[in-house]
């Protein structure tokens, strides 16, 4: 199954008032909201009468980068119904508190899925922007709210960044709309997920794509460990593991893969 991708210009001068939901004080008036509304009533049904689309919101996300990913986050709120995914590459949170406060307001539908990517130096307030963000949404959506925030020391605020991290952006969130696809890609994963060292002593570092959870299990299903990881690389200790056979379990979302890890103590 494809992916039809519609890439929407800016009125260019006019984009921070195209992309801001919201008027600015220095950028000027916000027309982000006559922006979404035409996304909505205008473009989508287009889209979906002249295409053979899935329109229904699990198949159907909107993205941007920048200002592109603070519009993008307020037409997904704004229109559950619609937008059942987002992504959200170095969003610019700093621009209006009344993004905060529109959050604090609106329902977070069980079915969202939001995927978060930017540079660990693209600005000060950029990655503690992203998580105050997110911890809000996910506090309002308890459960139901699945996200992956996904912060790289090389990212910058810029196009060939963005270009670079669409793929596992895509790839994550739709990777719950095609069973033939999810098994090809419970696959990929289960190849290029790797521990090393394996056996291990004191640690392995784990390699893989972005997973929001990791369990370790002991040979007898005893779990011995869990913890919260929303990264792809991570550093596993086991120095306190009695040596034998352990079993990872790493939950991406909307899918899980499980590795055997061998633990020998030197």
């Amino acid at each position: 199954m494809g992916c039809i991708i519609v890439g929407i210009d800016n009125g260019g001068a006019k984009r921070i008032n195209e992309y801001s939901p919201y008027g600015h004080l220095q950028y000027g008036s916000g027309e982000g909201k006559a922006y979404v509304n035409f996304l909505v009533q205008t473009l989508k049904p287009f889209i979906d009468s002249a295409y053979r689309t899935y329109s229904d919101p699990k198949h159907t996300a909107i993205a941007g980068s920048s200002l592109g990913a603070n519009i993008s986050l307020f037409a997904a709120l704004s229109y559950p119904q619609v937008f059942g995914k987002v992504g959200l590459f170095s969003p610019a949170l700093y621009i209006s508190d009344s993004l905060y406060d529109f959050a604090q307001k609106c329902t977070i539908d069980p079915g969202i899925l939001a995927y978060y990517v930017a540079g660990s130096t693209e600005s000060a307030t950029m990655v503690s922007n992203i998580n105050k963000y997110d911890d809000l949404l996910n506090h309002k959506g308890i459960l139901s709210y699945n996200s992956s925030v996904v912060i790289h020391a090389d990212g910058a605020h810029s196009e060939w960044f963005w270009k670079r991290e669409f793929p596992t952006a895509y790839q994550y969130l739709f990777n719950d709309v095609n069973p033939a696809y999810l098994k090809e890609f419970e696959g990929r994963l289960n190849r290029n997920t790797r521990f090393v060292p394996n056996p291990a002593s004191d640690y392995t570092e784990i390699k893989t794509w972005p997973f929001k959870k990791i369990t370790v299990f002991a040979d007898n299903g005893k779990e011995v460990f869990t913890a919260e990881v929303n990264a792809g690389n991570y550093k596993l200790d086991v120095s306190n593991f009695e040596n034998g056979t352990y079993y990872v379990e790493f939950d991406f979302g909307n899918t899980k893969i499980t590795k055997k890890l061998m633990v020998t103590h030197k």
